[in-house]
């Protein structure tokens, strides 16, 4: 009974949003950012729906999430590889403003259990939570809570917005900052601009096998360059992970734009021994590349101490045309 009573809440605090409709004034790139007394990181909000298609608000609440969506927002995939599947992309805390059509029946099942009867587009309130490499899925009763306290912050500026009232005080006093868009570089309000200092980078992690790299640097060089990535298949990882999609590791020569290997993992907490494992079956068949390109952070962290031990030149790639024409030929 209390677990109800706190979705009726978040519900009605969603129908209050919608009735002061704050996508009329904000796009999505124009971040909000809270501080929550009990949250360990500041929680940044995007509104979705100036395009008048998809209405809703992000609540990207892990550093993790965070870090995907000022990589989706800059154009740069330093996070999640762009050919992963789309629903496995994210990290937030949505509710939506759905049609009726667009529901599960799990979503208007707890609609009709709550005794709403909405009606008409886009009126229809669901909650999704979308975590990276992650099934999407409604939301757990701790993130109910924490979106009721999202939105309790957030309805008294979205209302002064509407209203034309919104003034330096108001956002100051609850802790809210309106941050300048990432996309036009334009403010919407300047009111105490806020940076993103509090996401801590990727760390390398030390290779220490020191058996391997001697074995490795008997390797010749050959000149040959690897593209190597990592996405998102729209397939349930296992019946022992029902919750994640697997994760396909790839990696492919530039010239040829063949590919030299394929990996699946049901988790992407295997991703450094994949990879490690991966580069050094190459090494042993062909000799050491002079150079490796990735365009995810996470495999720079994998690969970075490795290769420096063995003098591989390791880049930072956005275009990896060989993984990309690779990737069209396989069954996915």
């Amino acid at each position: 009974m209390e677990q109800l009573e706190q979705w009726r809440k978040l519900f009605d605090l969603g129908i209050e949003i919608q009735q002061v409709a704050p996508w009329k004034h904000l796009y999505d790139g124009d971040l909000i950012v809270l501080h929550l007394a009990d949250h360990p990181v500041p929680i940044v909000v995007s509104v979705m729906g100036k395009n008048e298609e998809c209405f809703g608000i992000a609540v990207y609440h892990t550093e993790k999430g965070q870090k995907a969506l000022i990589s989706m927002l800059s154009g740069m995939s330093t996070v999640v590889d762009p050919l992963s599947f789309p629903e496995a992309t994210q990290e937030a805390l949505i509710g939506y403003y759905n049609d009726r059509n667009e529901l599960s029946e799990e979503e208007y099942a707890l609609i009709k259990q709550l005794g709403y009867k909405f009606r008409g587009k886009k009126n229809w309130l669901s909650y999704t939570a979308f975590g990276i490499g992650k099934v999407a899925r409604q939301f757990h009763p701790d993130e109910v809570s924490l979106m009721i306290e999202c939105y309790e912050q957030l309805l008294p500026a979205f209302a002064a917005l509407a209203s034309g009232d919104l003034v330096a005080a108001d956002l100051a006093g609850r802790n809210i900052h309106v941050v300048t868009s990432l996309k036009d570089n334009q403010p919407v309000v300047s009111v105490l601009p806020y940076n993103f200092e509090h996401l801590r980078p990727y760390e390398d992690i030390p290779f220490t096998n020191e058996l391997l790299i001697s074995k490795y640097k008997k390797k010749k060089f050959v000149d040959r360059t690897l593209e190597i990535t990592a996405f998102y298949v729209p397939v349930v990882a296992d019946e022992e992970h029902p919750e994640s999609f697997a994760c396909l590791l790839i990696g492919a020569d530039e010239e040829s734009e063949m590919l030299v290997f394929v990996d699946l993992m049901e988790t992407d907490k295997e991703l450094f021994d994949k990879v490690i494992s991966a580069v050094g079956n190459f090494i042993d068949s062909y000799g050491r590349p002079r150079t490796i390109h990735v365009r995810l952070d996470p495999l720079v962290t994998c690969l970075w101490d490795f290769c420096s031990q063995l003098g591989i030149s390791l880049e930072k790639e956005e275009d990896l045309i060989a993984i990309e024409e690779a990737v069209d030929d396989l069954p996915l």
